[in-house]
């Protein structure tokens, strides 16, 4: 099972293969990380001192909750449940290539993804880049400059997902306008053939009220 760190204790999460570090993680929670408040960073790097300084850091200079796995797999496992706001990906991992589980991950969502790699080559950067990767860390990195990155990524991303809301809203707007126009249309055509018809009755009934009262044979 996922072992969650929260300084309380350890929360059984769903089942998975997963060591993830969260500060901060209370009873907020249903089904996994979707119910967090704030942005989720998702840290995927196996090795246990980068990934421990690179958690620590922007758990103390970004308002974020900051997960960590050690590997691709546990990483697909994950965002099955959690949508995180950021990724930062080693592009070297024990059972994958990061550049191949960036592609596994964006083929379900566009999460905005940071890479870091002790093993630069230009290939590899052109290849990121082309996935949509925002930026490229070399081992070892300024923290100062990754906290600069984040911060201005999960800005973008956020004001990006609010745009889309409104979008959606929207949308859902004018469906319901177009929706509640054609029902009024139908109220309407409905009422003009009422009032035809009760015009029609009236006409024939002064027609006949008139013929009897002049005498005027039918």
């Amino acid at each position: 099972r996922i072992g969650l760190t929260t300084g309380k204790g350890t929360c059984p999460c769903q089942p998975a293969a997963a060591r993830l570090r969260l500060d901060d993680y209370d009873d907020a929670h249903e089904n996994g990380c979707t119910m967090l408040d704030r942005p989720t960073i998702l840290i995927v790097e196996d090795d246990e001192a980068v990934a421990q300084m690179t958690v620590e850091h922007l758990q103390a200079t970004v308002d974020a909750k900051v997960l960590r796995t050690a590997g691709a797999a546990e990483t697909v496992r994950l965002v099955t449940d959690c949508s995180p706001d950021l990724m930062l990906v080693d592009l070297l991992l024990p059972d994958g290539n990061g550049l191949d589980l960036i592609r596994t991950i964006r083929a379900r969502d566009e999460y905005p993804v940071l890479i870091m790699t002790g093993r630069p080559t230009l290939g590899r950067a052109v290849e990121a880049m082309r996935l949509g990767a925002v930026d490229l860390f070399t081992k070892p990195f300024d923290l100062s400059r990754l906290t600069t990155v984040v911060k201005q990524t999960l800005a973008d991303h956020q004001a990006r997902r609010r745009r889309g809301q409104r979008v959606e809203r929207l949308e859902r707007l004018a469906k319901k306008v177009i929706r509640e126009r054609k029902e009024l249309q139908q109220r309407v055509d409905l009422v003009c053939r009422d009032l035809v018809g009760s015009y029609r009755d009236l006409a024939e009934r002064f027609v006949g009220f008139r013929d009897t009262a002049t005498g005027t044979p039918d």
